[in-house]
């Protein structure tokens, strides 16, 4: 039990890191749509391509209330998991 135990902890670990790690990178994304947008004096969308569909390198054309938004929500939410995080979290409390 003591090797599946050090497993389980190294894969949950592996898996925290990933997803802060593609936390870290979309809130650095956001953050620099948002200067964009602000030095651009963008204030409301300037596409009509679905905010899903746009390429990270137009974002700012979402405009400043919607990154600022999606930035906050990201901020509020966190780095999300997977079902197979919680799985293994739940796996490794019964060990």
């Amino acid at each position: 039990w003591a090797a599946r135990t050090i497993q389980m902890k190294a894969q949950v670990k592996r898996q925290e890191e990933v997803a802060k790690a593609i936390y870290d990178r979309r809130m650095n994304s956001i953050e620099q749509a948002l200067k964009i947008a602000e030095q651009h004096n963008i204030s409301r969308s300037a596409t009509d391509v679905p905010a899903e569909e746009l390429p990270d390198s137009e974002m700012f054309l979402l405009g400043r209330p919607m990154l600022q938004a999606r930035l906050e929500n990201l901020q509020a939410v966190g780095p999300a998991f997977d079902l197979d995080y919680d799985q293994n979290r739940a796996m490794l409390n019964t060990l």
